[in-house]
């Protein structure tokens, strides 16, 4: 089902309060400048009392009209608001400026400055339309009587923009911003409190106007320059993170996200009180990270306790109100309780329209909201109605790229689909797909906010798909799916295609090959950090990298014609279909799209068909049973361990992996024989396929979601119900478009001259040639399981699993025995040479790249949570600062490889995280960047004899000229034949990822 919630990209930036210097610094008494000293290191408290103190005093021997007297309560005016106290703020403000007025006159300094500090007032209290019209007042003023280029004259500029996004004029208010940072600039500096105020509106309202690129590099630069000048527990280096915060959500990144909200929050709270509206703020966008990474209960406690705080202090109209009443609505609706909220949202729309009017973002949001909660309940002509007028007024607010103005477009077609109008959803996916491939090619992202920030509409890429097979339009299902499967990796295949191409100047080259290494050095570095902090700064090291890559990138580009031939990324389409899969095999092409799955077939003619699955709930839960009954099979008789989680069977026939001892849902069946869930993936996945299976020697995959960590060749299949791998050769690609790529790489490779045939590496020194005991057994699992489970891995956590990995003398004949395949055409590197720091040196001399096949029988370790820290563990007795003996999915991009096969002889290499629009992230990705064609990796903890034994007769078939897949085909039918090793545990692990 599609997310019920249109996400507004606006909705927290109203309440990630900017940073505004009002006052102009007058010379003034002491008590007067212990107020301006308190509130400048963000004491708004003691700053009040200050101010009032003065107020008193020159009240008492000038009288209420005196110059001094009015200063005062001026400054009083802004550390009020400051201090979230809107309603004490207008009272004293509208004061201030009939006073002003009387004594100065209206177009005194004095007067202005009690203008513009009332607009703030009505900003504080949510009267935009009053605040508008008052700063644009002030603002004509300034500029007939300071002049353009006046501090003071700037601040009415910062307000004005401020004003003109606070009603959704969001198109101004970014050329206003950008036309004061430029000026504050060249007047005040660039470290100057203004200016940094400047920065941080010119970042929201990139924001608001979807340019989340550019208001990354702002909110990046700007936070180390508030927390160098302004220190840590400033209220503004508070603001300038929660804003941060905000960035990371709209890119997907909300682990990140919610650690810095979790920040802002800490210090907002410590440093206003709980009750203030920038607390309130930061305690709402906690809900909202909260629901975005599915916490939906969390998320409804908070926004309750900040509705009523916020109800409290600022009024029911209030927009910040709204804004809780909406996120309220919207945690309900991720709850599944439509009818609850619906009242509260049709009464939430109608404040919003009466205080805010029909065209403010916040109003469209609250419509798109309502119109899908009215779908869920069934009245999808109401929905119908409010989607289509959120979508045309986005529209001619923001244009067809911007992320509302595509919600829209998604929710439409979703609507016309539930109404029986396929057509008219289709209709719709050209703009959509258009507006989406804007928003993945923004300048300046690095690859891993890229890919967070498409994972969000991969998806929609998949439903506009599926849609349009089903109308028969078949090319162009297939184009969408394509455009949406594993496109990093392909663009990163692309470059390296190009940089290895020798067209650049070699120093030319050497720029782009060591930001690369960078890369590496700083994925690596992000995914040990130690805490969100230490991540996040390490972020901005790696975003300014990316920044620099993609200059020179287009540099490149523009110079050189060939170079931007090589590394342009081709999509496969229908037109390129005849002869790119082989006499006798077929390709399918999964697409899973929510509930919803369906497959691409490729025939070797070109001929390309499409066939629905069906509905598919809980598809990922089914997958991952059967993948932990095959782990453990051999020793469980068909069941899943004692004590770890538990397979239940639901009513609709869908299964479920439930944790441990959480209790068992209603309706629910708790499976004993796992073959079940085999059988019914079989029936989902291979059985309506079987037609066009029957007769085909080999079967190239290309899976999608959780399909991508499911061994097929165990899958029962055929009219005897025996595993698919002695029907079918079987190998997996992440997209045709990589498969295609993949193939030009290994029909290049085949054309080199003076390689040689095997580099293998075995036999690592872990542990002083101890082996361990049962209690430190125990111990390495449970290490495993925390590392397993923690979301934060650093580099000390990783040096925890040293002395945990056991020795595996076993590796050494296995290697031994491969290498006496290839007699006089081997590099093997045992013991004591197995290590990090000598496949460095042999990289660095270009040795690497000399060699068709690659052996690493070593140690495994998957990360799932940081793909980048999966690695392979080679020797841990001799290490250097540089090279510490994990050899992480980070690391693996920077080297140089030519190998048309890569074997990784260890436990988990094949698993890792599943990014959406990617596929798993880990070794087999960096592999592939690294330059090699073919990959066989295992996807649970293999046994170290049978994996010996198993290589060893994979590598005799391919020594003896049988290609990748049919060598491993092969293998896995000996052994399921195997006297000792015919369990599926022993061989189908090994899956093997590649052009085949």
């Amino acid at each position: 089902m599609p997310n019920p919630i249109a996400r507004h990209p606006t909705l927290q930036l109203l309440f990630a309060a900017a940073m505004v210097w009002v006052m102009p610094a007058w010379s003034s008494p002491e008590l007067i400048s212990q107020g301006d000293r308190a509130r400048s290191a963000g004491q708004f408290a003691e700053a009040a009392r200050h101010y009032e103190a003065a107020v008193q005093s020159f009240r008492a021997s000038a009288g209420e009209r005196a110059p001094d007297t009015l200063v005062a309560q001026s400054r009083l005016v802004v550390v009020l608001g400051e201090l979230g106290h809107a309603t004490e703020q207008l009272k004293l403000a509208e004061q201030v400026l009939r006073t002003h007025t009387e004594v100065h006159g209206p177009r005194h300094v004095d007067t202005i400055t009690a203008m513009n500090n009332l607009a703030l007032a009505y900003r504080l209290l949510g009267q935009v339309d009053e605040q508008l019209a008052l700063t644009e007042k002030v603002l004509q003023l300034r500029l007939e009587v300071s002049g353009e280029r006046h501090p003071h004259t700037l601040l009415a500029m910062a307000n004005l923009a401020l004003a003109l996004s606070a009603v959704g004029r969001h198109r101004e208010a970014v050329e206003l911003n950008q036309k004061t940072l430029r000026l504050r600039t060249e007047v005040l500096g660039e470290r100057d409190f203004d200016t940094l105020g400047s920065m941080n509106n010119l970042a929201s309202s990139y924001g608001a106007m979807g340019r989340n690129a550019e208001r990354l590099a702002l909110n990046e630069k700007l936070l180390l320059l508030v927390k160098e000048i302004l220190g840590e527990r400033h209220p503004n280096t508070a603001v300038v993170m929660n804003n941060l915060a905000l960035t990371y959500g709209k890119l997907g990144r909300h682990e990140e996200q919610l650690a810095m909200t979790e920040r802002a929050l800490a210090l907002r709270t410590e440093v206003l009180g709980e009750r203030h509206p920038e607390t309130l703020s930061s305690m709402n966008n906690l809900a909202l990270a909260n629901n975005d990474l599915g916490r939906h209960a969390e998320s409804l406690a908070i926004d309750n306790k900040v509705l009523k705080l916020r109800s409290e202090i600022l009024g029911e109209r209030h927009p910040e109100t709204l804004l809780s009443r909406s996120n309220l609505e919207r945690s309900g609706y991720m709850l599944g309780r439509y009818q609850e909220f619906i009242p509260a949202g049709e009464r939430t729309l109608q404040l919003r329209l009466e205080t805010l009017g029909e065209r403010h973002s916040d109003t469209l949001f609250s419509m798109s909201n309502l119109a899908l909660a009215l779908g869920k309940v069934g009245r999808h002509d109401d929905e119908l109605a409010l989607n289509q007028k959120a979508l045309r007024i986005r529209h001619e607010l923001f244009g067809d790229n911007h992320p509302d103005t595509l919600a829209s477009l998604r929710n439409i077609a979703q609507n016309y689909l539930s109404l029986g109008r396929p057509r008219d959803a289709a209709a719709l996916s050209a703009r959509y797909i258009a507006g989406a491939e804007r928003q993945r090619a923004q300048p300046g992202l690095s690859a891993e906010s890229r890919r967070s920030l498409f994972e969000g509409y991969a998806q929609r890429y998949r439903f506009f798909s599926r849609v349009h097979a089903g109308l028969g339009e078949v090319e162009e299902g297939l184009r969408l799916v394509e455009l949406g499967k594993a496109r990093t990796l392909l663009e990163s295949m692309a470059a390296q295609r190009a940089g290895r191409a020798g067209v650049l100047l070699p120093a030319e080259q050497q720029q782009l090959d060591d930001l690369n290494r960078q890369f590496g050095a700083l994925d690596q570095a992000v995914a040990r950090a130690r805490n969100a902090e230490a991540r996040q700064n390490l972020e901005v090291v790696r975003n300014d990298l990316a920044r620099r890559y993609e200059a020179l990138q287009a540099e490149a580009r523009r110079r050189y014609p060939k170079y931007a031939q090589l590394s342009d990324v081709r999509i496969v389409g229908a037109a390129d279909l005849a002869g790119l899969v082989p006499e006798g095999a077929l390709a399918i092409n999964y697409v899973v799209a929510g509930d919803e799955l369906g497959a691409y077939l490729v025939e070797p003619s070109g001929d390309l068909r499409w066939v629905s699955l069906g509905v598919a709930p809980r598809l990922g839960d089914a997958v991952d049973i059967w993948r932990r009954a095959h782990a453990s099979d051999r020793l469980h008789g068909g069941a899943l361990p004692e004590g770890g989680p538990r397979a239940v069977r639901h009513g609709d026939g869908s299964y479920q992996l439930l944790p441990a001892g959480q209790s068992l849902p209603d309706g629910v069946v708790v499976v004993r024989d796992t073959a079940e869930v085999g059988r019914y993936l079989a029936r989902l996945l291979l059985q309506p396929l079987a037609a066009a299976l029957t007769g085909k020697s080999r079967w190239i995959v290309s899976p999608d979601g959780p399909l991508a960590q499911l061994p097929f060749e165990a899958l029962p299949f055929g009219s005897e119900q025996r595993p698919a791998v002695l029907q079918a050769e079987i190998h997996y690609t992440q997209s045709l478009s990589v498969y295609a790529l993949s193939r030009q790489l290994q029909a290049q490779y085949r054309g080199l001259q003076g390689r040689q045939d095997l580099f293998a590496m075995g036999n690592a020194q872990y542990e002083d040639r101890r082996t361990l005991d049962a209690n430190r057994a125990a111990a390495f699992e449970g290490t495993r399981a925390r590392l397993r489970s923690t979301a934060l891995v650093d580099a000390s956590q990783l040096r925890d699993l040293d002395g945990l990995w056991p020795d595996l003398p076993g590796t050494e004949a296995e290697v031994q025995a491969v290498a006496r395949l290839f007699p006089g055409s081997s590099s093997v590197h045992l013991g004591e040479q197995a290590t990090e720091a000598r496949l460095q040196a042999l990289n660095a001399q270009g040795q690497l790249r000399k060699y068709r096949y690659l052996l690493m029988s070593a140690h495994g370790y998957l990360s799932p949570e940081q793909p980048a820290l999966s690695s392979i563990v080679l020797g841990l007795q001799q290490r250097t600062p540089e090279a510490d003996g994990y050899v992480t999915a980070a690391e693996w991009p920077g080297y140089d490889l030519r190998s048309e096969l890569t074997v990784l002889s260890a436990c988990d290499s094949g698993m890792g995280k599943v990014v959406g629009g990617e596929g798993v992230m880990g070794l087999p990705f960096a592999l592939f960047v690294a330059g090699n064609v073919n990959t066989v990796l295992s996807l649970w903890p293999v046994d170290d004899r049978a994996t010996a034994e198993f290589v060893a007769a994979f590598f005799s078939k391919v020594r003896a000229g049988a290609n990748a897949t049919h060598a491993l085909a092969a293998t896995k039918r000996e052994f399921a034949a195997h006297r000792r090793w015919h369990h599926p545990s022993y061989w189908a692990p090994f899956i093997l990822v590649g052009a085949g």
